[in-house]
């Protein structure tokens, strides 16, 4: 009896690691990171992956215009043209 138990014990743990590495490959997706090689990532070393990508800044910001997603630095948006916040910031 006690068998079996052992064996359910570690099917719920196999669900809550391939849960996480989902989750993980989620969160990678909306922060415009690769979705599938986080899977596989957190696959492999499990819940800290899913620990870094939830503490992990987004990539860019969006442009107020279009939405999309640019890089920080960016001093036009790629999709619509339209200066950004960083146009009048001088970078050193």
């Amino acid at each position: 009896m006690a068998d079996l138990f052992a064996g359910a014990s570690l099917l719920v743990l196999a669900y809550w690691w391939i849960g996480g590495a989902a989750v993980a490959a989620a969160l990678a997706a909306r922060k415009r990171d690769n979705a599938i090689a986080t899977f596989v990532v957190a696959l492999i070393c499990g819940p800290l992956v899913l620990l870094y990508f939830a503490a992990a800044p987004k990539y860019g910001t969006d442009c107020p215009a279009c939405g999309e997603t640019h890089a920080r630095a960016a001093v036009v948006c790629p999709c619509c043209g339209r200066k950004t916040e960083q146009a009048g910031k001088r970078v050193l």
